[in-house]
């Protein structure tokens, strides 16, 4: 497998703490892992809890939310998505197991039409046409 790791949604929790303001105390990254050899893609949540006491010293100051570059934050994330090997092996696994499932396919007397779109209705969703015929009862 070729899979290629893209944090596709990142959050941070803050809280102030003493003097300071706005300290990172968790940050949670949403991963989009894709198979780039069978086109298969799931989503892997990496969280990290930052230590509740922060030493701060001139090697390692406190440094600003607002503060806190992309490139940072980013060198973060990729050191988090590289060093998680739970992630790389249940991420392996799934994608595995959907390359195995079984796949639809028709019998050779069912009449196939064109253009045909199956619809996957979540729960609790409706349509406005549904709506209003409701209204009217």
């Amino acid at each position: 497998m070729n899979i290629k790791y893209t944090p596709v949604d990142i959050s941070a929790r803050v809280k102030d703490v003493d003097d300071q303001k706005d300290v990172m105390k968790d940050i949670t990254v949403m991963v989009d892992c894709l198979d780039q050899d069978s086109g298969v893609s799931v989503f892997y949540q990496l969280y990290h809890r930052f230590p509740e006491e922060n030493v701060y010293t001139d090697e390692t100051p406190f440094v600003e939310f607002d503060d806190i570059s992309e490139e940072n934050v980013m060198s973060f994330v990729q050191s988090m998505i590289d060093s998680n090997n739970q992630m790389h092996e249940w991420v392996q696994t799934r994608i595995q197991e959907i390359i195995d499932e079984p796949v639809k396919k028709a019998f050779t007397f069912q009449r196939v039409y064109p253009n045909t779109v199956e619809t996957i209705v979540g729960i609790g969703s409706s349509s406005e046409s549904d709506t209003e015929s409701n209204s009217e009862i």
